[in-house]
């Protein structure tokens, strides 16, 4: 089984998703004969890229579909994984263009994975036939020895210097949702108790710390201790959870939230730290392990009792096995993919192409002309690109023109249109057009300057239209549409509302 990870680019090997969830299982997987292969999503080639299946990872846009459609026709099997919901916010119309991407990709999908049952049942919500298999984050290896030598040393050193060393770290914020340093503000009220046990708390705080905001920094003000911010790296993340006593990570209950998986607790556990979660109970299927208040974990510290200490770690590794050991990861996905397998189907590779909409980008564009699709300009679209259509109106309402250009044109007349009409030439090519469209001397504009509700009103059945203009000219086509805007613009194809 050969698994290309399929990644928004060459920058994103070094984010947590890749490192943990991905980087864990690879060497388990060759063991087990299989090969786990991370590829940025504009080097993937369908039908010359080696694989057996290709999972789509953060891709949130038209080069997922594409690549889904044009691999599904060589019998490679297409999942997606998720492991952030941006999908269940169906009154958020900030998370439209998220859920309308999903809409579009879900039909063209073998399977999913999952990080959590949560997000399990968000994709099931897409598509409820949709085999969906929940991989766990895996954590890294217990080591028995190393971990007894240091949580000896940590509760020799608390004993000694009563002071409690706490640390949080992850991302500090989300430009979506109040997450990260909200939280630990909004829970640090969940550390007073410390100073009551005659003990000196003190925070270290890991983060991209360039995304804080002075209200965030604010806020970390009132915390019940002194805080200190420092840059995460993964190096000084080892750093700081080595020294810790406590990792504090407080979860909200927003759906976000309660979709993450258990990978930053596991971090902690695995480095010798006691897990204080306020808020929701995400730890949940680690309970045995985790504290839920600060008494309780200031009583087991003082009477070296603490939840984590060498008579426990093989309780903690009999966790591990269940819920974050990268081998069993690694089996189970193998497994799964195994049993999908006699599923690989090859789809018939017809005509595809490629709408823009108001918000596109010439990656995405590049990517449709290497997967033979023709690429159309809607009247929403402001971008300069070579397009194979384009489709104009002078304004949202008026009749809906096309303007068809040499490549475009041939394929029509392969599937026995001829009612196409010279329509003279722009920018020295020529441009064919239907007999009833008016003649232009230029590339017409386009609608970006019209009033944004106005576009939002006109989007579905302007795509309709276009739709039904195709299908005139080519017989039966796919259309994927390229909408990364951030207006709530709903696409003609079913999309969650």
């Amino acid at each position: 089984m050969k698994l290309v990870v399929l990644i928004p680019s060459s920058d994103y090997l070094g984010n947590a998703g890749a490192r943990i969830r991905y980087a864990r299982i690879r060497e388990e997987c060759t063991a087990l004969g299989s090969s786990v292969t991370l590829m940025p999503i504009d080097e993937f080639e369908a039908g010359v890229t080696p694989c057996t299946a290709i999972l789509i990872s953060k891709c949130h846009d038209a080069r997922a579909v594409v690549s889904a459609i044009r691999a599904r026709e060589h019998g490679i099997l297409v999942g997606v994984d998720l492991f952030d919901d941006y999908f269940s916010q169906t009154r958020d119309s900030r998370m439209a263009r998220y859920r309308n991407w999903l809409a579009q990709l879900a039909p063209h999908l073998s399977f999913a994975l999952a990080s959590t049952e949560t997000m399990a049942n968000v994709v099931r919500s897409y598509r409820a036939d949709l085999p969906v298999h929940v991989m766990n984050d895996p954590s890294p290896p217990v080591d028995p020895a190393r971990m007894a030598e240091i949580l000896h040393d940590k509760q020799q050193a608390f004993r000694d210097r009563q002071t409690l060393e706490i640390c949080w770290f992850g991302m500090g914020t989300n430009p979506h949702f109040p997450v990260g340093i909200h939280d630990l503000a909004a829970f640090g009220g969940a550390l007073e108790g410390i100073v009551r046990h005659g003990i000196s708390p003190r925070v270290t705080i890991l983060t991209n710390a360039h995304g804080l905001r002075a209200n965030d920094l604010a806020a970390l003000q009132q915390l019940p201790a002194p805080v200190k911010v420092e840059p995460w790296s993964e190096a000084r993340e080892a750093e700081v959870l080595e020294r810790a006593h406590v990792a504090f990570i407080p979860v909200n209950a927003q759906s976000f939230s309660v979709a993450k998986s258990l990978n930053r607790a596991w971090t902690a556990l695995v480095a010798g730290c006691q897990v204080l979660s306020a808020g929701f109970p995400l730890y949940e299927a680690l309970m045995p392990m985790i504290y839920r208040n600060v008494d309780a974990l200031l009583t087991d510290l003082a009477e070296d009792q603490a939840k984590l200490r060498p008579q426990t770690i093989a309780q903690l590794a009999a966790l591990n096995d269940a819920v974050g050991s990268a081998a069993q990861e690694a089996a189970r996905l193998r497994d799964f993919l195994v049993s999908l397998a006699a599923d690989r189907s090859l789809t018939s590779g017809g005509l595809l192409a490629l709408v823009h909409g108001a918000s596109t980008s010439g990656a995405v564009h590049k990517f449709a002309q290497r997967h033979a699709a023709l690429t159309i300009r809607s009247p929403f679209c402001p971008a300069e690109l070579g397009y194979d259509i384009v489709f104009w109106g002078r304004h949202p309402g008026a009749p809906l023109h096309i303007l068809v250009g040499e490549r475009a044109r041939t394929l029509a007349e392969q599937r026995g249109c001829y009612v196409l009409v010279p329509a003279g030439r722009i920018a020295g090519r020529p441009v064919w057009s239907l007999p009833d469209c008016p003649p232009v001397e230029e590339l017409p504009g386009n609608w970006s300057g019209v009033p944004v509700a106005a576009q939002i009103v006109a989007y579905p059945s302007v795509l309709r239209a276009i739709q039904q203009t195709l299908a005139a000219l080519f017989g039966s086509i796919e259309l994927v549409t390229a909408e990364n805007s951030a207006w709530p613009f709903a696409l003609h194809a079913r999309a969650q509302t």
